[in-house]
C-alpha cells in the first residue's frame, strides 16, 4: 500500500488511472482549487504534426535517391554521364541533416504534446484534485494531518498485510474515497472561508467585527461552517478510531505469531527431557563410582596423617634426657613435615 504525506496531492479516485498518474507527475500545471473556472483547454497540436513529417519524409528521399544513384552507377558511369560525384554525397549527406531535422522535431512535437496533455487533464478535471499546500488554510491542513497519520497508520498495519486482517479490497477502493471527501471538503472550507475574508476586508469592516448588516449574513454562513466542521471532524474521528483498532489487532497478531512460533519449541524441549532424564546410563553410574572411589582413598589417606602425626609428637628428640617433652618448635615441624608428606 503506497504511503503519502501532508503535501502529496489527492485525487478523486473516480479520475481515470492515466489522467491521475499525469496529474500527479506535473503538480507545477494543477490549478488552484480557488479558481472559479478552469481555462479553456489547448488546441490539439495534430496540426504541428503535418511539417515535421513533410520534413522528415522529404529527407529520407533526398538520401534515398542518392543512395540509389550511388548503387547503381560507378564513378566511371557518373563521370560519363557528367554528374559530379561530390554532389552525389552532398545530396546524400544533405538528406540525412535533413532526416536528422525531422527526428528532432518529432521529439520536440512528442514533448510539446505531452506538455498540452498534461495541462488538458489539469483543466479537464478542476477541482477533481487537491493541492494541501495551496488548497487548504492552516486549519485544515492541521486536520488533514491528522488524517494522513491516520491512514498511513492503517497502510503500515500488520493486519492490512496479512491474511485475515484488514480486507484489502476496502483498503485498495473504499479508503481512497475516505480522503478524498475530507480533502474536498476542507478545500472547500478554506477557499469559503477565505473568500470571507476577503469580502470583508475589501468592504472596509474587521473580518471578525459584528455589524448589524454584515452580521445578518455573516452569522448563518459561520453556524453552516461550524456544522461542516463538526462532520468533518467526526469522519476524521472515525478514520483515527480504525487506525487505533489496526494498532490492536497488529498487537494481538504479533502475540498470537509469538505463540505460535513458541508452539514450534515443544518437541525439542520434549527431546531434551528425554535426553536428560534417563536413569542407569552407564556415565552417571561411572561418575558415582568414581566419585565413591575417591571418598574412600580420602579417608583413608585422612587417617593415616593423624596417626603419623599423634605417633611423631610423643617420641623426644634425639639427645634430650630421658623424659623431657619434645620442644614445640621441634613437635610442629614435624607435625607439618608428615601432614605435606601424607597430601
Amino acid at each position: 500500500m503506497a504511503v503519502f504525506n501532508e503535501s502529496a496531492v489527492i485525487i478523486d479516485p473516480m479520475v481515470a488511472k492515466d489522467a491521475a498518474k499525469a496529474l500527479r507527475s506535473n503538480p507545477k500545471d494543477l490549478i488552484a482549487f480557488a479558481e472559479d473556472s478552469a481555462p479553456a483547454e489547448p488546441r490539439s497540436v495534430r496540426v504541428r504534426l503535418v511539417p515535421v513529417l513533410a520534413t522528415e519524409a522529404a529527407g529520407i528521399t533526398i538520401a534515398a535517391l542518392a543512395i540509389y544513384r550511388l548503387g547503381a552507377y560507378d564513378i566511371a558511369a557518373l563521370h560519363l554521364q557528367q554528374v559530379p560525384y561530390f554532389l552525389v554525397i552532398a545530396a546524400m549527406l544533405t538528406g540525412f541533416l535533413v532526416m536528422l531535422a525531422g527526428i528532432l522535431g518529432l521529439r520536440r512535437w512528442g514533448e510539446i504534446k505531452y506538455d498540452r496533455h498534461s495541462k488538458t487533464n489539469a483543466i479537464r478535471y478542476h477541482r477533481r484534485y487537491v493541492f494541501p499546500d495551496t488548497d487548504m488554510d492552516s486549519g485544515a491542513r492541521a486536520t488533514w494531518g491528522r488524517v494522513v497519520k491516520a491512514t498511513n497508520a492503517i497502510y503500515r498495519s500488520r493486519s492490512a498485510r496479512e491474511k485475515g486482517g484488514v480486507d484489502p479490497v476496502w483498503m485498495s477502493t473504499v479508503l481512497p474515497h475516505h480522503q478524498w471527501d475530507i480533502a474536498e471538503s476542507l478545500a472547500r472550507l478554506s477557499l469559503l472561508r477565505r473568500r470571507q475574508r476577503e469580502i470583508l476586508t475589501s468592504a472596509g469592516n474587521d473580518a471578525h467585527g459584528r455589524d448589524d448588516e454584515i452580521a445578518a449574513v455573516l452569522i448563518p454562513q459561520q453556524r453552516a461552517q461550524e456544522l461542516a466542521i463538526a462532520e468533518i471532524e467526526r469522519h476524521v474521528r472515525l478514520l483515527e478510531d480504525f487506525a487505533s483498532q489496526t494498532t490492536t489487532a497488529d498487537t494481538a497478531l504479533r502475540r498470537t505469531r509469538a505463540a505460535r512460533l513458541l508452539a514450534t519449541l515443544d518437541d525439542q524441549h520434549a527431546e531434551l527431557l528425554a535426553r536428560v532424564n534417563r536413569p542407569g546410563s552407564w556415565y552417571t553410574e561411572d561418575l558415582e563410582q568414581a566419585s565413591r572411589d575417591l571418598r574412600i582413598v580420602t579417608e583413608t589417606l585422612s587417617s593415616s596423617a593423624q596417626r603419623s602425626g599423634l605417633t611423631t609428637s610423643e617420641q623426644p628428640p634425639p639427645g634430650s634426657p630421658a623424659g623431657a617433652p619434645p620442644p614445640t618448635g621441634v613437635r610442629g615441624r614435624a607435625g607439618g613435615h608428615l601432614r605435606y608428606a601424607a597430601r
